[in-house]
């Protein structure tokens, strides 16, 4: 059976910037390093009151685009229901919506599928949009197939952005949480979603940057974008565009600048001034 989740399997049915692309990394993250998956629980728990300790799990197992929850060959030994946590994580999150987990006949595929032993099996959901009601669809309308699942909780929602931020304070340096390959796990799947969901914003922080110039500039470009109030820095004029205004920075001196040009010809002023 191919495993998808091996680093040197191929995954290319999905470009780059597909969500089940993000989802397979982070299930990569949360196999190989142990305290990104409790950081990782930590979220899902402050969605309810259970608590999630992994060191007091049974080893977990993971699997990606799967109809069924529990394979044919694992199920439970006992007679007793594995316990179900239905999970959403979305770009941003919403404590108001409680939705209970209602057995479903509907068509699946299961994004994520983590379980831990005959314990807990946790069913993950990935969106990359801003929460929305019509989400909880899929998280709260589970097929069981017959298996033995009982979904007691409502569904947890957790942020994407909580996620990045959380991985991003465990990967710094300075902290010394982590070293060796898990760091170099982490940074590498940070680097991964800055590059292909840069909308999620895993360097959210100018101090989350770490000074690496690609992701101040990237940085620097939202604050621009969210004080202009538009993703376009620019005025179209009858000939030009006016330059409304830059943040520049100089990596050597670590120094940001902002530049700003008041329509100062006056093929820019008549376009500025209007």
């Amino acid at each position: 059976m191919q495993d998808r989740l091996n680093f040197f399997e191929p995954w290319e049915r999905s470009p780059a910037n597909h969500e089940n692309q993000l989802t397979r990394a982070l299930l990569v993250v949360l196999r190989y390093c142990p305290i990104a998956h409790q950081a990782w629980l930590s979220l899902v728990d402050a969605a309810a009151s259970s608590r999630l300790i992994l060191h007091s799990l049974p080893r977990p197992t993971f699997d990606t685009q799967r109809a069924q929850i529990l394979t044919s060959e694992s199920q439970p030994k006992t007679n007793e229901p594995i316990k179900g946590i239905s999970v959403l994580c979305a770009a941003d999150a919403s404590n108001e919506v409680q939705s209970a987990v209602l057995e479903s006949d509907r068509g699946q595929v299961l994004d994520g599928v983590i379980r831990y032993g005959d314990d807990y099996v946790i069913v993950l959901e990935s969106k990359l949009r801003e929460f929305a009601p019509g989400m909880m669809d899929q998280v709260s309308n589970i097929n069981l197939h017959g298996q033995p699942i009982q979904f007691d909780g409502p569904v947890r929602i957790i942020s994407w952005r909580d996620v990045l931020a959380s991985f991003t304070d465990l990967a710094d340096q300075e902290r010394r949480l982590v070293s060796g390959a898990e760091r170099e796990i982490l940074n590498d799947f940070l680097a991964f979603v800055d590059k292909n969901f840069p909308e999620l914003g895993p360097f959210n922080t100018l101090e989350r940057c770490a000074g690496e110039p690609s992701r101040v500039r990237r940085r620097l470009d939202v604050i621009l974008n969210e004080v202009l109030g538009t993703d376009d820095t620019t005025l179209p004029g009858t000939h030009t565009s006016v330059k409304l205004a830059r943040l520049e920075y100089e990596s050597e001196k670590r120094l940001i600048e902002l530049r700003l040009w008041p329509a100062d010809t006056l093929e820019q002023a008549r376009s500025f001034y209007t």
